[in-house]
């Protein structure tokens, strides 16, 4: 295993930098979304249980295309962690809209917290872009 990670820290390619950043900020994003609650939404549809069901998708696939060498596989793996992690950001837009329409109505109908859930966006956005620019990097080998 300690040369596996020898082997890894060998190559200093900026998609090794991303993956990093992005398996950092997907942690955070999902851990999050598991511990904070995001108070009294009156429409319940288990988005937030999706947002870190996908996150965890994501972030196990960026966790893998690290350590896996084959190169068909070190091409498809980007395209499918920018999928989940594009799942997680939408249906974190889905949540962060109802207290966005609370502000702007002034009127408290769909409840829940606007920081808790544009948090949450913010995450998973940065992890969509930076899985997305990842997508278009050349994936030499040091």
């Amino acid at each position: 295993m300690i040369n596996k990670i020898k082997g890894l820290l060998a190559y200093k390619g900026l998609n090794l930098y991303l993956i990093i950043v992005n398996i950092i900020v997907a942690l955070v994003g999902v851990i999050l979304a598991l511990s904070l609650d995001g108070g009294q939404m009156k429409i319940n549809d288990n988005s937030k249980t999706l947002i870190y069901v996908f996150g965890i998708i994501g972030l196990v696939i960026d966790l893998a295309s690290l350590f896996i060498k084959f190169n068909v596989v070190k091409n498809i793996l980007p395209l499918v962690s920018t999928l989940m992690y594009a799942i997680a950001l939408g249906r974190s837009l889905n949540l962060v809209a109802y207290p966005i329409a609370d502000i702007m109505t002034n009127v408290n109908w769909f409840g829940g917290s606007f920081g808790i859930y544009f948090t949450f966006f913010i995450f998973f956005l940065v992890t969509t872009v930076i899985s997305v620019i990842n997508c278009f990097l050349n994936k030499k080998e040091a």
